[in-house]
């Protein structure tokens, strides 16, 4: 009986120093959060006539860059389309938002050529870890044909050129 006893506590002395920590007493898988890559998507930049239209951005974490193309036809008037382009640095980044400060350049072209500066602050909310919904917000300076100049700031909503005026979403591609 005692060959036997020290037999089954030698075995369980080796089950104990040979296995591994259990999986409650390791930290936990850390929560999914947004990472660098391509996404897709729609965005509109500043002002009621801004530049809008189908997007791609690059993420490359601590900055994320966007360009956008919009083709539009209103109901009255010649067809025209959108170019911009926006730079954003993080200032403040957690695991399912980011709080980004910067600008960028767009062309709007119809009936009139609308050149578009803006600069500002952008706030992207991650709904998932690859979905990302966003808002600009800040001024924005046009010059319209050369002839008229503008300064204003946020438009969130829609235009009668049905503009998405500095809100954005993304899908990205991790």
């Amino acid at each position: 009986m005692g060959r036997f006893l020290s037999t089954t506590f030698l075995a369980a002395t080796l089950l104990v120093i040979g296995s591994s920590a259990s999986y409650a007493q390791e930290s936990l898988p850390k929560s999914p959060t947004h990472g660098t890559g391509i996404g897709v998507g729609v965005q509109g930049m500043l002002l009621p006539f801004g530049p809008s239209g189908l997007s791609l951005a690059y993420d490359a974490g601590p900055w994320h860059a966007e360009g956008l193309l919009g083709i539009y036809k209103p109901p009255v008037g010649k067809a025209g389309v959108d170019v911009g382009g926006n730079f954003w640095f993080h200032l403040h980044k957690t695991a399912n938002a980011d709080f980004s400060v910067g600008g960028g350049l767009g062309l709007s072209a119809s009936a009139a050529t609308i050149f578009f500066i803006q600069a500002g602050g952008q706030i992207r909310a991650f709904l998932t870890s690859n979905v990302a919904l966003s808002a600009t917000l800040g001024l924005a300076f046009s010059v319209i044909d050369a002839d008229q100049i503008g300064l204003g700031g946020q438009s969130i909503g829609t235009s009668s050129l049905g503009g998405f005026g500095g809100v954005g979403l993304h899908y990205y591609f991790y």
